[in-house]
């Protein structure tokens, strides 16, 4: 198996990754159209600035976005533990189950993921 994979810590902890991935996704173009409708109809300064500068954010947080699941993907973090195969000698495969927590942490998730050894 390959295992070039190391466990490491993610560029962004799971609540801070939402955080921008709804800023992103959501509250950006939504503040944009949001801004731009009310400066065209009442006249609010700086229309096409602000509607620019929340596009050019919201462009350079998803390249951040971006390259945080890249690194996430290539790395073991996102496995729950590992699927540990084993030939023995007499015959026959031993599997196992490494977690890589508290069994008590996979109670109420909807799916689990094992890397397979």
């Amino acid at each position: 198996m390959d295992q070039t994979n190391e466990t490491t810590t993610p560029l962004l902890s799971d609540g801070m990754y939402q955080f921008l991935k709804n800023l992103v996704q959501l509250f950006l173009p939504a503040f944009a159209t949001f801004y731009l409708t009310l400066g065209e109809t009442w006249g609010l300064p700086y229309g096409q600035q602000v509607v620019t500068t929340c596009a050019a954010l919201a462009t350079f947080l998803g390249m951040l976005l971006r390259i945080s699941t890249k690194a996430y993907n290539a790395s073991d973090s996102r496995y729950d533990g590992q699927l540990v195969v084993t030939t023995q000698d007499e015959g026959g495969t031993l599997y196992s189950l490494e977690l890589n927590g508290d069994p008590e942490d996979l109670v109420g998730r909807k799916a689990v993921s094992f890397k397979v050894q």
